[in-house]
């Protein structure tokens, strides 16, 4: 029976763990990396290539 109790313990550790690694990875890996990345980099570059090249090509050939 202690093998039985040693082996719950052992399972009921495991999903925790599980659980905490799932969530940890998934979520903060999700969220952290991929939303802020995506977002930070991805519309901060966006916007600002977006408003150079927009400028450059724009503005610069009627003033010539």
């Amino acid at each position: 029976m202690v093998g039985s109790k040693d082996d719950e313990r052992w399972c009921t550790s495991a999903s925790k763990l599980t659980y905490e690694f799932t969530y940890e990875f998934t979520y903060e890996f999700t969220y952290e990396f991929a939303f802020e990345f995506t977002y930070e980099f991805t519309d901060e570059f966006t916007d600002e290539f977006t408003d150079e090249f927009t400028y450059e090509s724009i503005i610069l050939p009627e003033s010539a």
